[in-house]
């Protein structure tokens, strides 16, 4: 809309943002009977967030493995009893990778297995010597830098694009949005000058006019009624010629040029301004 736009959603963004709303529920276990078959199914020795990718899968789960990397970016781990597995999980930014930042050759016996395995006993802070130990200096710095919320609730998934963590589809579809770069003609007839594109923007914010008014507004600016000139690109059975005077019938005709609409302009109480003409015809320049 604010590109001069009608304002109806993208059908592949929408059902991008279903799928990944789907695949949120399986990493946060929503529905416990549809995870428990696909772990088993795809992932049983594994998480989801490490799931294969190769081998046979059902429509379904090819669609969330393709959203499953957007996912995986903009999902973050709040730590507070420590209970997700570091190997596996989301959990700091070098999560993925984590092994690539491990020691070589590997002293620490037995390797920690969860979050809470790499702080001070009986304690939520930071074992730092122990990191050490085990990661690489890059790792060490990322993974004490990661805040831990000190309460014995399991740890939870956060969606980063929104506020309060929450991924729905809504907060889905306006992070995808956000990453689309609506670009709409500068010439030729489908574009729109600055000032059409300002009418369009105050037409679509106004509270008082009607959507059937907004939505004219826009066919008029858009260059998409169905005038006598442009309906007999279509059809040789009609005149693009104006039924009243005979002219061109296009869109600065049927409502500036020709004498009916003028009679109506004159004949409200009080008349329009004539000065205000030229300005509303530039919309169609």
């Amino acid at each position: 809309m604010d590109n001069g736009g009608l304002g109806i959603r993208d059908l592949y963004t929408v059902n991008k943002s279903l799928l990944t709303h789907a695949a949120w529920n399986i990493a946060t276990n929503k529905n416990p009977l549809l995870t428990s078959v696909l772990k088993a199914k795809y992932y049983h020795n594994t998480s989801f967030w490490n799931t294969n990718t190769t081998g046979p899968r059902s429509i379904f789960w090819s669609s969330i493995l393709q959203v499953k990397k957007d996912l995986c970016s903009n999902s973050v781990l709040q730590i507070h009893s420590g209970n997700s597995s570091i190997w596996s999980t989301p959990w700091c930014p070098l999560w993925n990778p984590i092994h690539d930042h491990m020691l070589l050759p590997v002293t620490q016996r037995p390797l920690p297995d969860t979050v809470s395995d790499l702080w001070h006993p009986n304690s939520q802070s930071w074992n730092v010597h122990l990191i050490a130990n085990i990661f690489d200096d890059q790792a060490v710095q990322t993974i004490t830098e990661v805040q831990i919320v000190p309460n014995d609730q399991h740890d939870i998934l956060r969606w980063t694009p929104a506020k309060d963590g929450q991924c729905t589809t809504k907060s889905v579809y306006r992070h995808l949005s956000r990453q689309q770069l609506v670009q709409l003609p500068q010439q030729g007839s489908t574009s729109i000058n600055h000032q059409a594109k300002n009418i369009l923007q105050r037409a679509w914010k106004s509270k008082e006019l009607p959507p059937l008014i907004k939505a004219f507004t826009w066919r008029l600016i858009r260059r998409a009624l169905a005038t006598a000139e442009r309906a007999s690109r279509y059809s040789i059975h009609i005149d693009k010629h104006c039924a009243a005077c005979g002219a061109v019938e296009d869109d600065a005709h049927l409502f500036f040029h020709c004498h009916l609409p003028r009679a109506v302009w004159f004949s409200t109480d009080p008349p329009l301004r004539t000065n205000n003409l030229p300005n509303a015809m530039n919309i169609f320049s």
